[in-house]
């Protein structure tokens, strides 16, 4: 009864006018169609600004909560801004919801916004958006980018990940929107909330903890609650096929150097006995291989981190700024 009631409350708090209040450095920027949650942090007077970008991770959510210790962080040398797609945290939901259409709401912001000199930082899947938005990624002044654990734009890896779960999301979206509106996802989103906040936790180094912003990272959790937030999760596993076909089809600007950090998470989850094993372990080889030829490529940086989760941005906050700082230094010779 007890746990009934905290979701309840969670559920009503996500729903009510209270959620419209934004967080400190939060702001909504209108871009004609919708409206996309920001969070600021830093001087404008350093440039480049540094735009972070997240994807989903094995906790499945995807917004700028992943960056509620590396933006505080980099804000202390940096003019960062941490976006989010339609649906997510605060940003005005869309049915199209998908790597698609935030390419084309992210070049709209960066318009809106006049911004100059820009560095991409791709966290897991939104390396897609990046991908997709091919040569307009010049127009939009992009100097450089930071990928981390990206997916893997090659044939056998998107035959992965487009297997189960996104598949069953594909087939079922139908049925499923109307099964999360009768609130049958809300418990489970919730338990997800408390699971991250643990696991988080056991991740930041001490040194670290006081840059933690717990109130910002919780703030999103409560809005990943609303019926909403949790349809467009939906939607966007729906979509990821698509995106991934859309992204191998556009191919690579080579025009800008892409920095790649690899933390290979997933070797710490397989074993010979896990189902797929090969698959998976075919996935995580030519993964290192093609995210090394990437930066190599591109004139970027490859580093290889065997002993990283895949939330490097709380275990290791310091080595992701540094990578940064590394390709903005090269930029600026």
């Amino acid at each position: 009864m007890k746990y009934i009631l905290v979701c309840l409350l969670s559920t009503i708090y996500a729903t009510s006018s209270w959620a419209a209040q934004l967080p400190e450095f939060s702001s909504l920027v209108d871009i004609g169609k919708r409206q996309i949650h920001i969070r600021t942090m830093g001087s404008e007077s350093h440039q480049p600004t540094i735009i972070l970008l997240s994807g989903p991770n094995q906790h499945w959510h995807s917004d700028s909560a992943w960056f509620s210790l590396l933006q505080p962080l980099l804000a202390e040398k940096n003019h960062v801004i941490s976006v989010d797609r339609a649906g997510n945290a605060w940003s005005t939901t869309s049915e199209q919801a998908s790597y698609q259409l935030f390419a084309q709401d992210l070049k709209a912001l960066i318009k809106t916004l006049n911004l100059d000199d820009i560095i991409f930082v791709n966290f897991a899947s939104s390396n897609i958006t990046s991908i997709l938005l091919g040569d307009m990624l010049k127009d939009l002044n992009v100097k450089g980018m930071v990928w981390i654990d990206p997916d893997i734009i090659l044939p056998h890896s998107i035959s992965l990940y487009a297997d189960y779960p996104a598949s069953w999301y594909q087939k079922n979206i139908t049925q499923l929107l109307p099964h999360i509106a009768g609130s049958n996802w809300t418990e489970k989103t919730v338990k997800r909330n408390t699971t991250q906040v643990l696991t988080i936790e056991k991740l930041i180094p001490a040194s670290y903890g006081s840059l933690m912003d717990w109130p910002y990272f919780k703030a999103v959790q409560q809005q990943r609650i609303s019926i909403t937030n949790q349809q467009t999760v939906a939607r966007e596993i729906a979509h990821y096929h698509q995106d991934l076909i859309l992204a191998e089809k556009q191919g690579m600007n080579w025009d800008i150097p892409i920095s790649v950090i690899n933390t290979d998470f997933e070797l710490h989850d397989i074993t010979p006995e896990t189902e797929n094993y090969a698959a998976i372990k075919k996935w995580q080889t030519e993964g290192d291989e093609w995210s090394c030829y990437i930066a190599k490529n591109s004139g970027g940086e490859y580093l290889a981190i065997n002993d990283g989760d895949h939330l490097i941005m709380f275990q290791q906050p310091e080595v992701v700024a540094k990578v940064i700082e590394r390709l903005i230094i090269k930029l600026r010779e």
